[in-house]
């Protein structure tokens, strides 16, 4: 018994079925209702591809594809007739599962419709009736999501059960647990269970085969139904092939050779190339649709006399003689119920037209034929290299939106993933041009020509190889069992191109593409050589004064004595001794990968590493990738994070569908930036720059762009960057003295130099900067100024809570002379200690703030102070002060900026010990403090230069300790002086921050986002 008519009293058996779990006779789901949920993801997706507004705007990207046109066919029809086969698998692979479920079933009525499955031309007559109408349909779309988010919650929610199971267990056997402990415990345990039994009622899991079959089985035969309306009863089937719609012989549909005619190169056309593929608009051949459509007029015509089509007479008859009929007649004593319903059914059915009966008997005999999608013989599918030449297409897409990043390494990449054919072509190809066009070929106006060239065929051919290489990634094995998602099909790939038209067209795409590199190549070697032999370094030099040697100085004088080396930089053997030095650094880094494994393991265990999150560090990512372009900013620590977070918002501001992911190294600048960061920001650790590491992280994310910031120079990372087409940029770029002169050394300047010439931008926080990065063989025209990213202060990082603390604190400390020491480092402590007891002496309402570098550090200081007898207030308690309370001890993360507002002075630490480098100083600027700071300042000397050129008093540096004692009383006795420093270090700040994101903003969209595909960037 193969199924019968969804009418009458029939269905009252059904419905004493519970809707919230099965009966008790009834075998439930259990375990499978995992795989349910991914049937009913697919089934809804399906679904939801056939509405109206997706097939639209398919037909419509059919129609305006010139890549389609031009590869494929230029015949609409046969396009469409690919897109049905197309759905129709989908629709197969999804009956077949619903097929295999219904075996289980306890009504037999189920077990019939593994018989539709094999053979639906002659068997679904059997089970008409079984469609939802469209709006039920909807909801019952809308149940299965349901379905599909309850599984979804109750996977996690399970995972939460077994780790407190696991925990109480534990306890159990663990005698520090009182039985108090162990009874709360085991009462979170019972309401984690009765979480997940509640989601168990709301999933599939509790259901019995026979509700969840029949759930899809209707659904099913819902969107065969749409299938039919969408494709079958349409206009896109001329009348003449209605009537010639016989089984084919073969397997495969047969190929409409009409392609447009040959196009012409607008750059020296090539005579060997016998398709001529070039960036020329593709015109349609309208006289052959004329034609097309003066037939269809005539054969609706005439068609209205006719009685019978083709093959499918007994079909059209749709009377009791009919062999379909006869063949849906039970034969081994079915229900006489069934034959009753069949019957009516049947007159019914008469006064159909026979036409819409000729359109549903076609897709059903569509739905029979096997290898429905054999591409045809000339195909790059039947080929098996639709995927491969797709990632080839892409390769050369990225190569040509950023052609200074091609090295030698990209080129042998590029060139051995091409075929034997290809290759012989390229060969020929460049022979001819060499020889008809010698004196052009290092023309930069024949650059300019080939650039526009590529970008035009770009335009047609590279939406398919994108859209292969995303089928591929939507059909994968991974989430082949999870999800059906066909928002792109086979016939908007190269899987039906013509395999000679596009290799062709590829062949075409490499000889513009080696021209274009070339000459740009060879432009900036020319660059490279003129700057330096220019030497225009001496002319700085004589303006610095000949007593006292700066940085800068100390820059050109390296400059004048390795000059030599500098003249050799722009040749092939300069890059071959980078690529030397880099695999020797690749194969060290292989080889000590297990080492870093290791080491990270024991970071985690001292805390050092997040415990659950700390795999990111090995390119494990935790969270999905969304679609869309993708910007990867990284920032080592909290500093360089926070300064990225303005310039972040101002791109998402100016892209809003920009995905952007956001990395760090550090555990303490992932705690506060997690809780700064825009909700729609992907925050992750950065991983470790082993091999695998970055290739696992580069391949999840697939980032357009990255964003590096200060002095994050990893060959591993910058080089498979580079060798994957990424553009990359270095914001707010600084190097120090001491890796300067590692970085200049014979061994290491050319790997730097190869590192720094795979950069699109490369923004120094200063002047000083920018010279020693070029004096690392950077080239000139990527390096450009906008000013230093730390002056840039956001209001961010405190929440409602903590600005009411901080307001507390205000009126708390308002009868206080407050001063405050941030960015303590071990051994400045003692220092800000002793001015502290001398300045008890002098001014006993004194309030000391205390912030350290890290937050162990403050509670070790506090915890010291206490022995000693003195009252301390740590932040992290949330104590009021007490009387006699003189220091307060910052024990947190992420709210200095906001501290600053507590006190009118502010002393910089980082900077009264030899061994320290600085801290930023425009925070305290910004909150109006007056500035103090030691002499060590290291990176932020420049910081500390122009705030002092911009006025003298901003920045008041002292010595040590007694001239930091001295400054700290002078101010607080003199409140005229203390206004004026709080007022000259505020202006400036104001006069150097202005306009610096917008300046950077401006740099990226140049440099960086117009460089992406044109795909990209339209989506963008």
């Amino acid at each position: 018994m193969g199924g019968e008519t969804m009418n009458g009293t029939w269905l009252s058996g059904f419905w004493s079925v519970s809707r919230k779990s099965a009966s008790d006779d009834k075998e439930v789901i259990g375990i499978l209702a995992f795989e349910i949920a991914g049937l009913m993801s697919k089934v809804v997706n399906l679904w939801h591809s056939l509405g109206d507004r997706e097939v639209m705007s398919l037909r419509e990207w059919m129609v305006n594809s010139v890549g389609v046109k031009m590869l494929v066919s230029d015949d609409d029809y046969f396009l469409m007739e690919l897109a049905l086969n197309e759905i129709l698998n989908n629709f197969e692979s999804l009956a077949r599962s619903v097929a295999r479920l219904g075996k289980k079933c306890r009504d037999p009525v189920y077990h019939g419709y593994e018989r539709f499955v094999h053979n639906p031309g002659q068997n679904y007559l059997q089970w008409s009736g079984w469609e939802y109408r469209w709006k039920k349909m909807d909801r019952k779309v809308k149940k299965m999501e349901r379905f599909v988010a309850a599984m979804s919650l109750l996977s996690q929610e399970f995972e939460v059960l077994t780790e407190r199971e696991q925990t109480f267990r534990r306890m159990k056997v663990n005698p520090e647990f009182t039985r108090v402990k162990l009874l709360e415990f085991q009462k979170k345990v019972m309401w984690q269970r009765q979480q997940v039994e509640n989601l168990r009622n709301m999933s599939p899991w509790n259901r019995s085969y026979d509700y969840i079959v029949r759930l899809l089985a209707r659904s099913l035969f819902t969107i065969l139904e749409r299938i039919i309306l969408v494709f079958g009863n349409s206009s896109h089937l001329p009348i003449e092939k209605q009537q010639n719609d016989s089984p084919p012989n073969n397997h495969h549909l047969a190929r409409n050779h009409s392609f447009p005619a040959p196009m012409h190169s607008s750059v020296h056309p090539s005579e060997t190339n016998s398709y001529n593929f070039c960036s020329e608009p593709c015109v349609v051949d309208k006289s052959k649709r004329k034609k097309k459509e003066q037939q269809v007029k005539l054969h609706s015509e005439s068609s209205k006399q006719l009685k019978h089509i083709g093959p499918f007479k007994g079909c059209m008859s749709v009377g009791n003689e009919s062999p379909v009929v006869q063949s849906c007649m039970s034969t081994n004593g079915g229900s006489m119920r069934m034959i009753d319903c069949h019957k009516k059914h049947i007159d019914n059915m008469k006064t159909v037209d026979k036409l819409s009966v000729f359109y549903r008997s076609r897709v059903y005999f569509k739905l029979s034929l096997k290898g429905r999608l054999k591409p045809a013989p000339s195909t790059l599918g039947d080929a098996a290299l639709a995927l491969h030449y797709a990632n080839v297409i892409v390769l050369i897409e990225k190569i040509v939106s950023a052609p200074h990043l091609i090295d030698l390494q990209t080129r042998d990449d590029l060139y051995n993933m091409l075929p034997t054919t290809i290759r012989t072509s390229l060969r020929a190809k460049l022979k001819w041009y060499a020889k008809s066009k010698p004196n052009t070929v290092h023309d930069a106006s024949l650059a300019l020509e080939w650039s526009l060239v590529l970008t035009q065929i770009l335009e047609w051919l590279a939406p398919l190889a994108h859209n292969m290489v995303r089928w591929h990634s939507e059909r994968n094995f991974e989430k082949e069992h999870t999800t059906l998602k066909a928002n792109v099909l086979l016939v908007q790939t190269l899987y039906f191109a013509n395999q000679a038209k596009t290799e062709a067209a590829m062949v075409e795409l490499l000889v513009g593409l080696h021209y274009v590199c070339r000459i740009d190549r060879e432009a900036r070697l020319r660059e490279t050589q003129e700057f330096a032999g220019s030497r225009s370094f001496k002319g700085l030099s004589k303006m610095k004064g000949p007593l006292k040697k700066g940085p800068i100085e100390i820059c050109l004088d390296w400059a004048d004595k390795n000059v030599a080396v500098f003249g050799l930089s722009g040749g092939m053997a300069w890059m071959k001794k980078g690529l030397v030095a880099y695999k020797i650094y690749r194969a060290l880094s292989y080889g000590v990968s297990p080492l870093i494994r290791l080491h990270l393991r024991w970071r985690r265990f001292r805390g050092l590493e997040h415990p659950r999150r700390w795999p990111e560090r090995l390119g494990h990512p935790s969270q999905p990738r969304r679609p869309g372009p993708l910007v990867w900013f990284h920032a080592v620590s909290l500093g360089e994070g926070m300064i990225a977070i303005p310039v972040i918002k101002h791109c998402i501001k100016m892209m809003p569908h920009l995905n952007v992911l956001m990395t760090t190294t550090t555990l303490s600048a992932f705690e506060v930036l997690s809780n700064s960061l825009p909700s729609e920001i992907i925050l992750q650790f950065s991983p470790v720059d082993t091999p695998a590491s970055i290739h696992s992280f580069l391949h999840y994310w697939k980032p357009n762009a990255i964003v590096l910031m200060e002095s994050e120079l990893w060959p591993n990372l910058i080089m498979d960057a580079s060798r994957n087409g990424i553009t990359l940029a270095l914001l707010n770029a600084r190097i120090s003295v001491k890796s300067f002169e590692v970085w200049s050394g014979p061994m290491l300047l050319p790997l730097i130099s190869l590192m720094l010439s795979k950069f699109s931008l490369i923004v120094p926080l200063s002047t000083e900067q920018g010279i020693r990065f070029q004096l690392l063989q950077a080239p000139p025209y990527i390096i450009n100024f906008s000013g230093d990213l730390k002056y840039v202060i956001e209001d961010i990082g405190v929440n409602e809570r903590g600005r009411k603390n901080i307001d507390n604190m205000k009126l708390q400390l308002s009868h206080k002379q407050v001063w405050m020491a941030s960015s303590i480092h071990w051994g400045e402590e003692e220092i800000i200690l002793g001015v502290h007891a001398v300045l008890m002496q002098l001014l006993p309402n004194i309030m000391t703030i205390i912030v350290p570098r890290h937050p162990q550090q403050g509670r070790e200081i506090a915890k010291k102070l206490e022995k000693e007898g003195q009252n301390v207030v740590l932040r992290s308690q949330h104590e009021k002060f007490k009387p006699g309370t003189n220091i307060y001890v910052v024990d947190t993360l992420g709210e200095l900026r906001h501290l600053y507002t507590l006190t009118p002075i502010a002393v910089i630490g980082g900077s009264f010990l030899p061994s320290l480098s600085g801290h930023n100083i425009s925070e305290a600027a910004a909150a109006g403090c007056a500035i103090l700071t030691g002499c060590h300042v290291g990176h932020f000397s420049h910081m500390v230069l122009e705030m002092q050129q911009s006025n003298p008093l901003s920045v008041l540096q002292v010595s040590g300790k007694l001239e930091l004692e001295k400054a700290l009383i002078e101010l607080f006795t003199n409140t005229t002086l203390l206004e004026a420093h709080r007022r000259a270090a505020k202006e400036a700040f104001c006069s150097l921050s202005s306009d610096i994101v917008a300046n950077i903003w401006s740099l990226l969209n140049f440099h960086i986002f117009s460089r992406l595909s044109a795909k990209e960037t339209t989506t963008l």
